[in-house]
């Protein structure tokens, strides 16, 4: 465990613990959003863009968001948003999760 992980105040480390909790359940939703697409896509049928696509939209918005938010205060490095965007969102993110979790608490 690093110095500045080790010297986190309950608070601190309870927000930490809150923002990788919200980024892994908003991947996984992000994720299973992002499933009916691809089978719209793969299927033709394009009704479902309309439906699902600006929902999983603000989903990864907000994704990169959190991601983004934990990279600016120095909770993990810009590894993470970059590793997320590049990967379009839940991939990387879910993956990421448990060394951004690492880094951010020092477990």
């Amino acid at each position: 465990m690093s110095t500045a992980t080790s010297n986190l105040s309950a608070t601190e480390r309870q927000l930490r613990e809150n923002v990788l909790k919200c980024i892994l359940i908003v991947s996984w939703v992000v994720l299973l959003l992002f499933l009916p697409l691809l089978y719209g896509v793969i299927a033709g049928n394009e009704s479902l863009g309309p439906i699902f696509g600006p929902i999983h939209g603000v989903g990864f918005i907000i994704e990169v968001g959190l991601i983004g938010y934990g990279a600016i205060n120095k909770w993990w490095g810009w590894w993470y948003p970059v590793v997320t965007v590049i990967t379009t969102g839940p991939p990387g993110a879910i993956l990421g999760h448990r060394k951004a979790k690492n880094e951010a608490l020092g477990n």
